[in-house]
């Protein structure tokens, strides 16, 4: 059985996605956040389009990245622990004097406070020689051991338009987690977090190949995804298919094929589980099976997670008892002449 890199990868990118903003109560705000901080940071919702946010799997800090369609700005920010500078003028000082590459030649450079943040701008008139107008200002927001790097731009700025920074700047609002009602189903909100720290800690021993520790992790989150569902579909990919893998692994075939079996159950459109069970019936001599789920799973190989490819299983140790049967030889010969 494979150890699939791609599914690795696609382990490592569903763990650090984890969708980390929401709809505030009164629904006129977005609310981001990281698992560790003890605070989330608000925008008005208006006409914010998220397009990117990212959280690393120990939950410390995160990425976020979103277009103001009404002002035509761009807005990005980093929140992480605040161990580099300690208030709002020593973060804006610092990332000053650090640079970043993508400043190119930075005009009008002025450094200002806006109710007590710091913050520094500029404009950038062209990029590798190409007119751009890009006007660029970073607030630093410092609060209860966390740092806020915020960052809007806006491309083919005109004067006039620098209240729109000012706007954006002034609707932040740091809120005490505690107090902000998180989506309505509170209940299910923490269960997901359970189930997430289960998957994480899990994929941290399977990546580490302690495939017992992480079938333990795996099943615990499987239990709760029973009881109730609350991940999305990559992430109940990752768990259903890396539980039967970790299963497969230590040896323990029944629990593996139980385990893809339900995921078929569940997701009969997913390819890896049909192509780990092939792999599965495969270690128990069992070569209709096989053939049967493997061919299956090339059928389905348009169904694959994004980032994903369908393995080789010429190169799959599992199948090395039927590398010479004439059978599977033929049936692996339709599989890749269809692949």
């Amino acid at each position: 059985m494979l150890k699939h890199v791609s599914l690795r990868i696609v382990i490592l990118v569903a763990l650090c996605q984890v969708a980390a903003a929401f709809q505030t109560a009164d629904g006129d705000r977005i609310g981001f956040t990281v698992p560790a901080a003890p605070f989330t940071l608000t925008l008005p919702k208006s006409d914010l389009v998220i397009t990117n946010q990212q959280v690393k799997p120990d939950g410390q800090s995160g990425y976020f990245r979103m277009t103001d369609r009404r002002g035509q700005l761009n807005i990005s920010f980093f929140m992480e622990p605040a161990t580099k500078c300690h208030d709002s003028r020593s973060c804006r000082d610092m990332v000053w004097k650090s640079g970043n590459p993508s400043w190119e030649n930075p005009q009008n450079v002025v450094m200002t406070e806006l109710g007590g943040i710091s913050c520094f701008e500029f404009l950038i008139p062209s990029l590798r020689g190409v007119p751009v107008q890009q006007y660029n200002v970073y607030a630093q927001f410092v609060k209860d051991g966390f740092w806020i790097d915020l960052h809007l731009s806006k491309v083919g700025y005109k004067p006039d338009e620098r209240e729109l920074f000012d706007r954006v700047i002034k609707s932040v609002r740091l809120e005490s987690t505690s107090l902000l009602a998180r989506p309505k189903a509170s209940a299910k909100s923490k269960e997901l977090s359970q189930v997430m720290q289960y998957l994480r800690e899990g994929s941290e021993r399977y990546l580490n190949q302690d495939f017992k520790a992480a079938i333990v992790l795996y099943a615990r989150a499987l239990d709760l995804e029973k009881n109730e569902s609350t991940l999305d579909q990559t992430a109940w990919r990752v768990l259903v298919d890396n539980l039967g893998m970790a299963y497969g692994m230590t040896g323990d075939l029944k629990g593996a094929r139980e385990t893809l079996e339900y995921g078929v159950s569940k997701d009969s459109k997913y390819p890896l589980f049909h192509y780990n069970l092939a792999c599965t019936h495969a270690e128990m001599g069992d070569l209709d099976r096989t053939i049967t789920y493997l061919k299956r799973s090339f059928e389905l190989r348009n169904n694959l997670n994004a980032g994903e490819k369908m393995p080789d299983p010429r190169q799959d140790d599992s199948f090395k008892r039927f590398i010479r049967d004439s059978r599977f030889l033929t049936a692996l010969a339709e599989v890749e002449k269809s692949n």
